[in-house]
């Protein structure tokens, strides 16, 4: 087994050669003088902290290298014994956090500038005990003091299986966010270090002094899990995670484990489960330990290889069985909305970025039972409810999954077919948390998606809610200007400016008088736009004449200027 660890690079001979010698050495009392000399005058020459670990027997396991500021630990220990060149023996947070770790059951630093040496360790009441001894004391004291057999071992219910997450984001907006998204997935955030990317390191993401610096922030903090605000590559995962020793997240997986918590319909399961293989696919050949396989090619063949394409394989069929199971789907929803429109009844749509407030929106309106809570994509699955407006109308309210900024490409593909059915209504109600200081930000974000959708035609209303937590007058007037859709201000939770609300939503679905009964003559060579009317309406007659096609039905009123000019 390996005994010296860390960079030994630019060491000279003698020195490894003495450091090699220490692995001989037989520790019957906790430091004899002459271990402390040999140590602490290597390191200092060195400049360089130097750390061995001692099992209950004495023997010494390994030596590790590190630089003028710390040391790695390769493996887990009885005694750890380092030293701390040119300053005191004090022992540090990062020390400590060894033995909350579980890496050591105690520790000892040696510093240049100290009469007294500190050493930590577990007592038997589990608590953590700091002692400061003289040289001397040391030299005489045995190894038993370290603590009883089993001291350090938890009780099976003691144990702590929290993810307590160290989160990594890039600006503020980012950071509010991940904490949020954390939340929701039920990790406990211990603390954000927001870093200032100037560019991306193809292996790591950020450079790697970062990564140990993050690295050494998680041991102190005692987090288990790191969340990034971004997603990364598989070799990145596994290069920040043989780095850090700690279990690796990025933003897209938080967001597809989210989705899969939430989801309750048999569709919205189907799409998040189509979403998270296409994710995993072309990650199958990069899951460190967990899913690891020998890489195809000459000189490289194994094992591995076969039980990866059969991976692939399985992969790539259950994604086909999910397509098509959702097309069904999907085709049967269709059916709905044509039924829709042969009776004349409009649909609105409530769409928005997540946590804007939709389904008490929604609850209010139509007085629905959908959950709301104050979390992120606390509504995933559609629900349709009927809306009776101020005219004594009857229309039908959707309420869509939130959109996020970076929302996985993953997610957007296998929702695509619903978001397009759902938000292809007659008004699309935009609803956006006034409250949020990033609102500006969220409006560009589902704009963006709205548009990719191919869905901008489509007649839109702004819904400022929560205007009830807004204090700040000037910076309503802000989000007010130069918006592109009409928009009205309310409290869905006050139910403040409802009324306004309905009555504008009754205004504009009168005005665009949603559906017309016409008739068409299409000559042959045009024949392509009837299947405009097939989408966007409902086809009563059908005629086939010498020179043309006869139409009688219905559009909705926004396709009718299209078709103008073919109406009899």
């Amino acid at each position: 087994m390996k005994f010296i660890y860390g960079n030994t690079d630019g060491i000279r001979k003698h020195l490894l050669d003495k450091l090699s010698q220490i692995r001989g050495y037989q520790f019957d009392k906790l430091l004899p003088y002459e271990m402390y000399q040999q140590l602490l005058s290597i390191s200092e020459q060195l400049n360089r902290e130097i750390a061995i670990g001692i099992n209950k027997k004495g023997k010494v396991e390994f030596i590790s290298i590190g630089n003028s500021q710390q040391v790695p630990v390769p493996r887990n220990s009885y005694l750890i014994i380092h030293t701390h060149p040119q300053a005191t023996s004090e022992l540090s947070e990062l020390d400590l956090s060894l033995i909350h770790s579980g890496q050591t059951q105690a520790i000892m630093a040696i510093g240049s500038f100290s009469d007294t040496i500190q050493i930590a360790k577990i007592d038997d009441s589990h608590g953590l005990t700091v002692e400061k001894y003289t040289l001397q004391d040391l030299a005489q004291k045995s190894l038993d003091i370290i603590g009883v057999e089993g001291s350090r071992k938890n009780k099976i219910e003691d144990i702590d299986l929290t993810e307590k997450a160290l989160l990594i984001a890039f600006d503020e907006e980012g950071a509010l966010e991940l904490e949020e998204l954390c939340k929701t997935a039920g990790i406990q955030v211990l603390d954000c270090e927001i870093i200032k990317l100037r560019k991306i390191h193809t292996g790591l993401f950020v450079g790697k002094g970062k990564i140990v610096e993050i690295k050494n922030k998680s041991q102190v903090l005692q987090a288990n899990l790191l969340v990034f605000d971004h997603e990364l590559s598989p070799v990145q995962l596994r290069n920040i995670e043989e780095i850090t020793g700690q279990k690796v997240v990025d933003r897209t997986t938080l967001i597809l484990d989210i989705f899969a918590q939430r989801a309750q319909s048999r569709e919205g399961k189907l799409q998040v489960e189509l979403a998270q293989l296409k994710h995993l696919l072309p990650r199958l050949t990069g899951q460190g330990n967990n899913l690891s396989r020998l890489g195809g090619g000459v000189g490289t063949r194994g094992p591995g290889e076969t039980k990866l394409e059969q991976d692939r394989r399985k992969i790539k069929k259950k994604i086909v069985l999910l397509t098509q199971e959702l097309a069904e789907i999907q085709k049967h929803r269709q059916n709905q909305h044509k039924q829709r429109a042969t009776n004349n009844i409009p649909h609105i749509c409530l769409t928005g970025y997540t946590n804007a407030g939709k389904s008490t929106l929604l609850n209010l309106l139509a007085n629905a039972n959908v959950l709301a809570e104050d979390k992120l994509f606390a509504t995933l699955d559609t629900t349709t409810r009927r809306l009776q407006l101020p005219s004594g109308r009857w229309a039908v309210l959707t309420d869509t999954v939130g959109f996020i900024r970076n929302l996985p490409p993953g997610l957007i593909a296998a929702f695509r077919a619903t978001l397009e059915e759902h938000l292809r209504s007659d008004l699309i109600l935009h609803v956006v948390d006034a409250s949020n200081p990033f609102a500006r930000q969220h409006i560009k974000v589902v704009e963006a998606i709205i548009k990719d959708l191919n869905l901008e035609t489509i007649k839109q209303l702004i819904v400022f809610n929560k205007i009830d937590l807004l204090n700040d007058l000037d910076r309503l007037n802000i989000l007010l200007h130069d918006l592109p859709s009409d928009y009205v201000c309310i409290s869905a939770l006050k139910k403040t400016g409802i009324d306004e609300l309905l009555i504008k939503i009754d205004t504009i679905l009168n005005t665009e008088n949603v559906y017309k009964d016409t008739l068409w003559f299409f000559p042959y060579n045009q024949a392509s736009l009837i299947s405009l009317i097939r989408k966007h309406g409902h086809i009563v007659e059908e005629k086939y004449t010498d020179s043309g096609i006869l139409i009688k039905g219905r559009v909705e009123n926004r396709y009718s200027a299209q078709l103008e000019i073919y109406e009899k």
